[in-house]
């Protein structure tokens, strides 16, 4: 799945594991970066940066699966 999100590395939109991400976060700006973090590098590589914001994400996969993020 493609997104208006760029790749930093290719400069060209990511084609992410990520179908879907709610972040629930203390302010929404910081749960937009978030979100924007685990559709980029991946949910399992956010895990610890969710943690550290003590924020907590939804994440639907592009194979269906969901998870739940803290």
């Amino acid at each position: 799945m493609a997104y208006h999100l760029l790749d930093p590395d290719t400069g060209a939109p990511t084609d992410a594991e990520v179908s879907s991400v709610s972040v629930v976060a203390r302010a929404g700006w910081i749960a937009d970066a978030l979100a924007k973090a685990v559709v980029l590098s991946g949910p399992s590589a956010a895990a610890s940066l969710l943690r550290a914001r003590n924020a907590t994400a939804v994440v639907v996969l592009a194979n269906g699966t969901v998870r739940r993020l803290a």
